[in-house]
């Protein structure tokens, strides 16, 4: 069945059952369309839904990358995981439960710990299956491979059948042999295979009377009873009619199970770990004509069950009351007359709830204009049926809800809510992507204030809505409308207790505020009772990024870039081409600029991850957060990357990054005759055009330093020496005079550089690290350095001494580096111009240095700023 052939029947669990291939089909085949309308199962080959797992998500690869945190596992006895439903249990808490034992539990455990399980697997062992829900708490390159599927094919089979939101997406991992027992969801179904192969048989709603599904009100509900191992055929006798479809999917392919379909699924004996990654789409509106069908007619019978639970409040008797219905034992009219009451009382019930417009007089029609949630008014429409289903991808609704027709009410205001005092301040970050954790979408996220996670909407069926009625969290944050809610009774919350909350996600700063930053001396308190001093905090470390985090830190204290982001008026109304993300940039730096001078943050430390995401994004993917990077390159791409976000031009004042670090410089450039011409023929060639000096004008953003080559011998003592260089030293290259010579695969150059114009900041950069053809070499000399009154007047020329009225700077940054090349770290130093006192910053750790200690240590990028 599968065309890379890495599998064979000895592999495949035999069962004694009529089975017929699922078509395969190439995932462009315009059949494809045609078995979806009809809500028949495909199978895609060749697909590239999932390309970037199929890639890269090997264990080795799942277990670097899926994070420290816990995931769900189900341990089982045997090869069996059937889920089960813990509120259906018997239980003190629900006295009118189910019975019930289960050899499947759920535990949560570290991928690391999942994986040496796995590895080191005996028979007789406990078996292991993951399954955890894709969200933003994984690392950060697999939420950027997920990020990477291919979401326009997905949506377009979306759109174009009509299926509801996503509800939700999960990551398995299972050993081999691991079989999820005969089940239905009320949900489509894309099931994309990345390692291993599955056996997946499927069966068709019509099979459903053969399949002997639990109850509703059991735990196992929506699963067969039948044991397709050793089917117990006086029990269950018309299992042995059963007809289905199967087929095996390997690396690649993507399955589509539609709803209400039957599936029950196993990784093959002997074939290794599978990894598999599921998307569920919730039923469109599906109006009921008749004929019925096959889905619709299930869906109809689970209503029918919950209904007769509902009135009957008795799980016992709702089989046997139901059975006596269908089969028509009911002759007395009291009694038919009784159950048409219960059930039209419980559907007006239902109606009167989910519509406040409905009016329960049955001779009365409804109104022909009902209210929608903007206040407008629009004609009804006839009333259709949605298959629903919850935000888990498992059932606990009916399978048709009338919620999902309603339009949403319009929240109330209310300014008292009994919650607030449930919302846990230390849980709150709002540090990270904005991403509902389920569904991984940016749009009407909301957060939840208990616990802090992200989800998505707040109308019923909504992923918060869920989160909020499971987990008796009810006071919401909407992340975009800076609105409180109060979740599932759907009400505003107007309170001034909760401004500080507000603050953190967005602060605001006055000029008389941003005025005062730099002559303040307060301290400020994080909520769990560190003191920290605003702007001087500590940048989180994701993986490798400390090379952005000191590049950062240091433009956070450089006054004028700093004032100019505090004020997101200076930006907000900045237009820029259509397509164009560039302006992501702009306002992910302002962001993380006001959270570090926040003086009422929650936590003495905040995290990049936005912003780095903005970085990854706009640079194409060539300063990532994940791999180690050189500060100039990342500086010298932000600046200029600012500078035309901010629809900066060539002119010197056109943004606030050439108001701050641009400078000129005259380059005097004469080439020089090859060596092996004699003096004459040198002449000659002097004497050319081509070989005279050229003048050019150049702007710049920084100085590059040369430092000189370290000795390659040791001293008497047989130590190597520590060698020292002076800054001034170093910057008479662009006194004018000095000449170094430069050299191109064929030619020779003398350059010489001239200063015309100095910046109000300057920034030095130490060229340390050189590249020969088989490593990358570092230059260890020390540079002796003052902290303040670094005169530059004596590298001017007359002429451009007499543009300057002052040329005397103090240091406010230090970046150094620290180790070997490729396995070294950066760290940044930084003065606070109230106090004078300086601070060491390495990710997130901050202490207070001597500026005698600054001095000793490899610096590597320095920004001096003039003095007024």
């Amino acid at each position: 069945m599968c065309e890379n052939n890495k599998w064979d029947a000895s592999q495949i669990r035999k069962y004694d059952m009529d089975l017929q291939p699922i078509p395969r089909l190439h995932y462009k085949d315009p059949k494809v369309d045609e078995l979806m309308k009809t809500n028949q199962p495909v199978l895609l080959t060749e697909s590239n839904i999932a390309k970037p797992a199929v890639e890269k998500w090997t264990l080795e690869y799942l277990e670097e990358n899926l994070g420290k945190c816990g995931h769900t596992v189900y341990v089982s006895k045997t090869h069996k995981f059937k889920y089960y439903d813990r509120k259906k249990i018997l239980s003190k808490a629900n006295p009118k439960g189910v019975e019930f034992t289960n050899d499947t539990k759920s535990v949560e455990m570290k991928v690391c710990d999942f994986m040496k399980k796995v590895k080191n697997w005996k028979q007789g062992d406990d078996r292991l299956y993951l399954q955890q829900s894709l969200n933003s708490t994984f690392g950060p390159a697999i939420v950027e491979d997920f990020m990477g599927f291919d979401w326009r094919y997905v949506t377009d089979k979306k759109a174009r059948h009509g299926w509801g939101e996503l509800s939700a997406n999960l990551l398995f991992i299972a050993m081999e042999g691991n079989c999820t027992p005969c089940h239905y969801d009320e949900q489509q179904n894309l099931f994309a295979q990345i390692k291993g192969f599955k056996r997946c048989i499927l069966f068709p709603p019509d099979q459903f009377e053969c399949l002997y599904p639990h109850p509703v009100y059991h735990p196992h509900d929506r699963q067969s009873m039948v044991d397709f191992d050793n089917p117990d055929y006086t029990k269950f006798p018309k299992f042995k009619n059963v007809k289905g479809f199967e087929t095996v999917v390997g690396p690649g392919d993507v399955l589509y199970i539609p709803i209400y379909w039957w599936h029950h699924i196993e990784s093959l004996l002997t074939g290794g770990p599978t990894v598999t990654v599921n998307f569920w789409y919730k039923g469109g509106p599906s109006c009921l004509e008749y004929p019925l069908k096959d889905h619709q007619k299930v869906s109809i019978m689970r209503n029918v069950e919950k209904m007769l639970l509902e009135v009957l409040q008795d799980p016992k008797e709702v089989g046997p009351l139901l059975r006596t219905i269908l089969m028509g034992r009911y002759v007395d009219p009291k009694i038919l007359t009784s159950i048409h009451t219960c059930f039209t009382v419980y559907f007006f019930k239902v109606l009167k709830q989910n519509y406040s417009n409905f009016p329960l007089i049955m001779n009365e029609p409804p109104s022909k204009k009902i209210k929608t949630e903007e206040g407008t008014l629009r004609e009804s429409k006839p009333l259709t049926l949605p298959v629903t289903h919850n935000a888990s991808g498992t059932s606990n609704e009916n399978g048709i809800n009338i919620n999902d027709i309603k339009p949403q009410s319009q929240a109330k205001i209310h300014r008292l809510c009994p919650y607030l005092d449930t919302i846990n301040r230390q849980y709150l970050d709002f540090d990270f992507e904005k991403l509902c954790s389920v569904s991984l979408t940016r749009i009407n996220v909301y957060a939840c204030l208990v616990c802090g996670k992200y989800f998505q909407g707040r109308g019923t069926n909504t992923h918060a809505y869920t989160h909020s009625v499971a987990e008796g969290h009810h006071v919401f944050l909407n992340l975009h409308t800076l609105k409180f809610y109060c979740l599932p009774d759907n009400y505003e919350i107007i309170d001034s207790s909760l401004d500080d909350i507000k603050y953190v996600l967005n602060p605001t700063f006055t000029p008389e505020h941003i005025k005062n930053l730099d002559s303040s001396t307060k301290l400020s308190r994080a909520i769990d009772g560190s003191l920290y001093t605003p702007g001087i905090v500590g940048l989180n470390n994701i993986k490798a990024n400390d090379y952005c985090n000191v590049v950062l830190q240091a433009l956070s204290h450089v006054t004028p870039l700093r004032n100019y982001f505090l004020r997101e008026e200076n930006y907000l109304n900045i237009k820029r081409p259509p397509g164009d993300s560039s302006y992501l940039l702009v306002q992910r730096f302002g962001e993380l600029m006001r959270k570090l001078w926040n003086p009422r943050n929650f936590k003495a430390h905040v995290s990049p991850h936005e912003m780095l995401q903005a970085v990854v994004l706009w640079s194409k993917k060539r300063f990532q957060f994940t791999q180690q990077g050189d500060p100039i390159d990342f500086l010298s791409w932000f600046l200029n990357a600012l500078h035309r976000a901010l629809n900066g031009t060539k002119k010197q004042n056109s943004s606030i990054i050439y108001k701050s670090f641009l400078g000129s410089m005259k380059i005097y450039t004469r080439k020089i005759p090859p060596t092996d011409l004699n003096d004459k023929e040198k002449k000659t060639l002097m004497a050319t055009e081509e070989y005279q000096e050229v003048a050019t004008e150049s702007p710049f953003l920084y100085l590059t330093c040369d430092l000189p080559p370290p000795p390659l011998f040791k001293d008497e003592f047989r130590e190597n020496i520590i060698p020292q260089v002076n800054l001034y030293q170093l910057l008479t290259k662009f006194n004018g005079q000095s000449e170094k010579e430069y050299k191109t695969y064929k030619e020779n150059f003398m350059k010489r550089f001239e200063i015309t114009q100095l910046p109000p900041y300057l920034i030095l950069y130490i060229k340390r690290f050189t590249k020969n053809t088989f490593f990358v070499e570092k230059n260890p000399t020390i540079v002796n350095f003052p902290v303040k009154n670094v005169d530059f007047a004596e590298f001017l020329t007359p002429e451009a001494k007499a543009n300057h009225e002052n040329t005397v700077y103090d240091l406010i940054a230090n970046i150094v580096h620290d180790g070997e090349p490729s396995k070294g770290t950066y760290r940044v130093h930084i003065l606070q111009k109230s106090t004078g006192q300086w601070y060491e910053m390495q990710d997130l750790h901050v202490t207070d240095i001597l500026p005698q200690m600054i001095t000793l240590t490899e610096a590597y990028i320095q920004i001096y700023e003039l003095r007024k």
